[in-house]
């Protein structure tokens, strides 16, 4: 029997920061992609498609909250108020306890945040926020949203010259963000308000 090496503590460590270097040059490569297509502007802001390319440089338990796609329209919207099926059954004893609260979780609660447009209209300002915080180097620091990203982020849309009304949109969906995934804000949600007021 071959004996694999146990690879040390150096080793593993090493293997991981090679790793977050892979991940940080494949997301640097897609933007600047888009940053050569078409600057900034008021119409335009280089969002990555999908953030799977960041996933690789966040540590922990907010990758999904930073990285996850919203749901599409889920079997509960799709019912609208008709009876409703559990995985093609509608006894709804016939389904256990975890996965009812697993059911609530993914078809149901998604709804709470609004429509499917209104849902995917967020997740397109959200990735603005975080293609936004790669471009700086601070992508680390897009979730939770460190108060120095919202305020750098303010200013790009500042002097870009955007409405007051969209200045509210980016900002609402970044709250909505955090409140989706349980994260919380190091900026209270009244302070951000307070900046929306002044756009």
């Amino acid at each position: 029997m071959r004996l694999v090496p146990n690879p040390s503590g150096g080793q593993r460590q090493q293997a991981q920061r090679e790793s977050r270097g892979r991940a940080k040059a494949h997301a640097e490569a897609a933007v600047a992609g888009l940053l050569k297509r078409a600057a900034w502007s008021t119409s335009f802001s280089p969002t990555l498609k999908d953030l799977e390319e960041v996933r690789g440089l966040v540590r922990g338990a907010v990758r999904a909250a930073l990285c996850e796609a919203p749901p599409p329209m889920t079997e509960f919207e799709k019912a609208a108020g008709k009876p409703l099926a559990f995985h093609g059954r509608t006894n709804p004893f016939s389904a256990s306890f975890e996965q009812k609260a697993l059911f609530f979780a993914e078809q149901v609660e998604p709804a709470a945040w609004g429509k499917v447009e209104t849902r995917l209209g967020a997740w397109a300002k959200w990735r603005t926020f975080v293609t936004f915080c790669l471009i700086e180097g601070v992508v680390e620091q897009a979730m939770p949203a460190s108060e120095a990203a919202l305020k750098a982020f303010a200013t790009q849309l500042f002097l870009l010259g955007y409405s007051g009304v969209a200045f509210t949109g980016f900002f609402e969906a970044i709250i909505m963000r955090h409140r989706r995934y349980r994260v919380p804000l190091p900026v209270e949600d009244r302070t951000i308000r307070r900046w929306c007021e002044t756009a």
